[in-house]
């Protein structure tokens, strides 16, 4: 018996595409988000010590030095991890419109839906107990 041949439904590979853009900006934003989290919590730190710094007369100019040279770090960083992410991001996103742009189109092999499988005639099962009995706890 020939296996039927599952209809193609033009709209599934949108509706993929969709999804997986919605991913993909949630992703990025939780990502950029926990950036700019870690960022503020490390110029938060270096603003407190420079505060600190300022009271005691007898610091000396090397320690705001490298105050400021562990902020324009911090900053150099982010700006890295930043670029890294949104680089990640058009990356899932022109992957994403490639395969939907290759279903559509018919250029990929699409695995059959499960609902596409060949109709077979149902067998006679044995009659068991019926459910009143096994309701009721008698055998």
């Amino acid at each position: 018996m020939p296996t039927p041949t599952p209809a193609v439904n033009p709209v599934v590979p949108f509706c993929e595409l969709i999804g997986h853009l919605g991913l993909a900006s949630m992703g990025v934003s939780l990502r950029l988000q926990y950036l700019v989290c870690r960022l503020s919590i490390g110029i938060t730190e270096s603003c407190v010590k420079k505060q600190l710094l300022k009271v005691d007369p007898v610091v000396h100019a090397a320690d705001h030095a490298e105050l400021e040279e562990r902020v324009m770090t911090l900053l150099a960083a982010s700006a890295e991890g930043c670029e890294t992410i949104v680089r990640g991001y058009i990356e899932e996103i022109t992957q994403a419109q490639h395969r939907c742009l290759r279903a559509a189109f018919g250029m990929e092999e699409r695995e059959a839906p499960a609902l596409g499988l060949p109709f077979t005639p149902g067998v006679a099962v044995p009659r068991g107990r019926g459910a009143a009995t096994v309701a009721s706890g008698r055998e």
